[in-house]
């Protein structure tokens, strides 16, 4: 599920308003789309003074996929510090930098939101129940 990672303005309708379907579905789906979209865009514009509070969120979340995604982040905090706190042209952080956004593109994040937004909604959008889904249907899942 892509959705989940792209920008928004990035979206077409149709992905729109799928988006939308998914995010209206579910509380659990909206929370993981707002924690998602928090950290890319700490990736994005270099606010690691932001991932404690981001931790924080993701641990009172519930959503356990992400609380394993966070541990990660824990277990190499100072390298993801750096990262998200200095410019990749800053050549003493360059190779954390570097590393750091091959494995999280390339491999980690887009692997896992794609397996845990397939897993917990795409039977919603098959079956075209996902408008009339409520919260406790979603949870099943």
């Amino acid at each position: 599920m892509w959705l989940f990672i792209r920008r928004f303005k990035d979206l077409d309708e149709k992905e729109r308003e799928e988006l939308a379907t998914i995010r209206q579905a579910s509380e659990t789906a909206e929370t993981l789309y707002q924690l998602v979209q928090q950290f890319l865009q700490m990736v994005r514009t270099l606010e690691g003074e932001r991932l404690d509070a981001w931790l924080t969120a993701v641990a009172q979340s519930q959503i356990a996929e992400l609380q394993r995604f966070a541990n990660g982040l824990e277990q190499d905090k100072a390298a993801v510090l750096m990262g998200l706190t200095h410019s990749p042209n800053n050549a003493q952080a360059e190779g954390q930098v570097t590393r750091i956004k091959r494995d999280f593109e390339n491999d980690v994040w887009t692997r896992w939101i794609s397996l845990v937004a397939a897993a917990r909604f795409a039977p919603l959008l098959r079956t075209g129940r996902a408008q009339q889904a409520s919260y406790a249907d979603m949870e099943s899942f």
